[in-house]
């Protein structure tokens, strides 16, 4: 991937101290290149050097970017928790991981394998769930026993 195609892909999502640090970086060695240009055509050294001092500040910049960027990867935690109530193989993990990683929630997924079981499991206060999954009449059941809430969706 080449760094255009990744900075439009972090943007899509919004503006995030990633692409600040990116764009920061990116400028900063824009204009230490433009100095230090500015430099060798009024002084007069050797290529030797040019090279060298070069090679050195391309080091010392790709390793800060690179370190940066990958300490900010490895440290975003979920901002919020979804707890979801589902039957047994009715959402493929890949599906859960693919949310996750898009949205930066952390699912927490539960299943049952019948009506009755989630039933006993939510009447036995087995967990707090957000999103629970029901048959149409066992909603209604849950509803009448104050099990669950039901919220209009917009």
């Amino acid at each position: 991937m080449t760094l255009p195609l990744k900075v439009f892909s972090m943007v899509k999502f919004g503006v995030t101290p990633e692409i600040n640090a990116l764009s920061t970086l990116i400028i900063l060695l824009t204009v230490i290149v433009l100095g230090f240009a500015l430099l060798i055509r009024n002084v007069n050294i050797n290529m030797k050097k040019i090279t060298l001092i070069l090679t050195s500040i391309f080091l010392v910049f790709s390793s800060i970017g690179g370190g940066i960027f990958l300490y900010s990867k490895n440290n975003t935690e979920p901002k919020e928790v979804l707890n979801v109530f589902n039957w047994s193989e009715y959402l493929p993990q890949s599906v859960i991981d693919k949310f996750e990683q898009t949205y930066n929630i952390k699912v927490n997924y539960s299943t049952f394998s019948s009506n009755e079981e989630m039933l006993a499991k939510l009447m036995a206060g087995g967990g707090n769930y957000d999103l629970t999954v029901a048959s149409d009449f066992m909603v209604e059941i849950l509803s009448l026993m104050t099990v669950i809430v039901q919220k209009q969706v917009l």
